[in-house]
């Protein structure tokens, strides 16, 4: 049998189980008695794996608690129907199966033989890792007209493969690809911003281990592509259950909105984001002067 964790050895990131459901350890505060006798409490910020619940809860110092079996596998999808999405196991071969509450608007993602992680809790799957990023096909989008600079209008709309709608530069036509980035941002090791990207998948060329040593725009300046121009659009919003599982917060919470078009200093569109950052970490300031 597994040793137990007791409430005050339970540290931020943690994973845990209580009332037969996992949970992560999302944020801890220790209080101390002030008065002789009393008993040091334990109020964990936590987060149940299965319902994707945020909440938090004090514990008595010395309460125990057991590992939850969690288990992370490769796995590539294969199809969807009534029952759910189905992956198959890349070491067992098994068919792991999610409901469609659990994949959520990650659907939108899911193309075939995409490989994602699966994290599975005795020996069921719970929830999708998806790769850095993700290529996916324009199924339909109205042609481009002239004016693709920095000066017009520049993008246009367009539906994916899988259904998702974005917008894209006026240069991509149907049948073309697009590369889809979703990196999250973290402040001390926190949770800050969910980014996500669209660039032409002929653009850029980049894979997991540069993002991650050298970031996005670093990328795309070592391939030529040299952001000049960029237009902005900041506002609000509140987060869904998938932002704020990432984001470790509430669902509802507010969260700030950034969207933007990038050009490469030849007036081309290289890249559209959109960047959700919280609110309770992030603030944005201006300057207003009189003319």
């Amino acid at each position: 049998m597994a040793a137990l964790i007791e409430a005050i050895d339970i540290k931020r990131k943690m994973f845990f189980e209580f009332e037969d459901a996992p949970f992560h350890c999302l944020d801890v505060e220790v209080s101390k008695p002030t008065a002789r006798g009393g008993q040091t409490l334990v109020r964990l910020k936590m987060r149940n794996l299965l319902t994707r619940a945020v909440f938090d809860k004090t514990f008595k110092a010395g309460e125990k608690f057991a590992e939850p079996d969690l288990d992370m596998v490769s796995a590539s999808y294969l199809y969807a129907d009534g029952e759910g999405y189905h992956l198959m196991d890349q070491e067992s071969f098994e068919t792991l199966t999610l409901s469609a509450d659990v994949v959520g608007d990650d659907r939108l993602l899911l193309v075939d033989n995409l490989l994602v992680q699966v994290q599975k809790y005795n020996g069921r799957p719970i929830s999708l890792v998806f790769p850095p990023h993700v290529e996916l096909t324009v199924a339909s989008t109205e042609p481009g007209v002239r004016g693709d600079t920095a000066s017009g209008g520049v993008t246009k709309a367009a539906t994916l493969e899988t259904g998702l709608e974005i917008r894209v530069p006026l240069f991509i036509k149907e049948g073309e690809r697009v590369l889809h980035l979703r990196r999250l941002r973290s402040m001390n090791g926190e949770p800050l911003a969910i980014m996500r990207n669209w660039i032409p998948a002929d653009l850029l060329n980049t894979t997991k281990e540069e993002l991650e040593e050298t970031g996005l725009y670093e990328a795309m300046r070592r391939q030529g592509l040299h952001v000049r121009v960029a237009n902005q659009k900041i506002g609000a919003a509140i987060a869904a259950a998938a932002d704020a599982r990432l984001l470790e917060i509430r669902s509802g919470s507010p969260l700030l909105v950034m969207e933007r078009t990038a050009f490469d200093d030849t007036g081309r569109v290289v890249e559209a984001s959109s960047h959700k950052y919280r609110a309770d970490l992030y603030a944005f300031e201006t300057s207003l002067v009189a003319r």
